[in-house]
């Protein structure tokens, strides 16, 4: 398990998410504006962190994000 949050947190785009998300909700919109990277991008990444062992960042619905 532990190889798993590190390798998801082994990128430098995915790090900056998690950083993003440290002490606030956030909607994918803000993070995709803020990155400037795509929807298509983002929503890998946010795949990667959310199964990637780091079960703290839950997805909602309406396209925010947070850290449990």
């Amino acid at each position: 398990m532990q190889c798993e949050i590190c390798k998801a947190l082994a990128n430098p785009l995915r790090m900056a998410i998690v950083n993003r998300l440290d002490d606030r909700e956030i909607a994918a919109a803000d993070l995709i504006a803020d990155l400037g990277i795509s929807k298509a991008n983002l929503s890998k990444h946010m795949a990667l962190l959310i199964h990637g062992g780091n079960r703290g960042i839950p997805a909602r619905r309406n396209g925010r994000y947070s850290i449990a």
